[in-house]
């Protein structure tokens, strides 16, 4: 997508395996980090902002294994691609081109340090601030003076620390985003109706899968709400024009939009 294209247009994404959603999250978290990130002078808010990410990504990935996590999708990608070495209309050095690409992410995941986060009890404002930032209001200068005083000393020097701190996350990230780009690029998008707000498609159960992607203008009024299954999967385009009620009814209108279902 264009940088034109996604100011015009949304994608919403919505997989059934649990572990793609992780990779989402990451992706998303990452992208957020960056934002806060973008220039070597980060503001008081933009670090505010980029140390909470910070913490938000790594007990994110606390949560799981996410170094076997990526090594298992890389693996399960590489019994698909062996498995399309006699298919039909496969280019052989594209297909072998793609192989190593993903043996080189898998080297990669293997040479991760586990457990990515170690890093962070280093740093006794870190080890603060993971405690006290899931409570409200809580990391103001009444309640962590250290940070007040990080935050006002040296805001230059704000974003070298911040990647510091971000550093061992960096490998996971990429390979997390390289598997999910590949993925996106696997399906085109295809113009389709929802008739009065609601839309079901068949699976192939026998192949691969991934994730559905939906594609409306940024300006529609309709949301998407995906259930996917190994078989199957299911869209609800309900009117979010009106925040006011407790929870808004699906669309009676005819809904056009784009839709990927991305194998591999």
């Amino acid at each position: 997508m264009t940088p034109q294209d996604s100011a015009t247009m949304l994608i919403y994404e919505q997989t059934a395996n649990e572990r793609l959603r992780m990779f989402l999250r990451i992706e998303f978290l990452t992208r957020q980090f960056e934002h806060h990130c973008s220039t070597s002078d980060t503001s008081y808010w933009d670090a505010r902002a980029a140390v909470r990410t910070l913490l938000e990504f790594f007990n994110l990935i606390r949560q799981r294994n996410i170094k076997m996590d990526l090594i298992s999708e890389l693996d399960q990608r590489l019994t698909w691609l062996q498995m399309l070495r006699d298919a039909p209309g496969v280019d052989p050095g594209r297909l072998d081109e793609t192989v190593q690409l993903h043996q080189d992410l898998r080297s990669r995941a293997h040479g991760l340090r586990y457990p990515l986060h170690q890093h962070l009890s280093d740093y006794e404002l870190l080890n603060a601030l993971s405690q006290r930032i899931p409570l409200p209001g809580c990391t103001s200068e009444a309640d962590q003076p250290l940070y007040a005083n990080w935050l006002r000393r040296n805001p230059v020097s704000h974003h070298a620390m911040l990647q510091e701190w971000y550093e061992p996350a960096r490998a996971v990230t990429e390979i997390a985003c390289t598997i999910l780009d590949l993925m996106r690029r696997s399906s085109d998008f295809a113009p389709v109706t929802a008739q009065r707000g609601w839309y079901e498609q068949q699976l192939d159960p026998a192949r691969p899968h991934q994730m559905i992607r939906i594609r409306l203008p940024a300006s529609s009024a309709f949301y998407p709400e995906i259930s996917v299954t190994t078989k199957s999967f299911s869209i609800v385009f309900r009117d979010g024009g009106n925040l006011a009620t407790l929870r808004p009814r699906q669309t009676v209108m005819n809904v056009e939009f784009d839709l990927a279902c991305c194998l591999f």
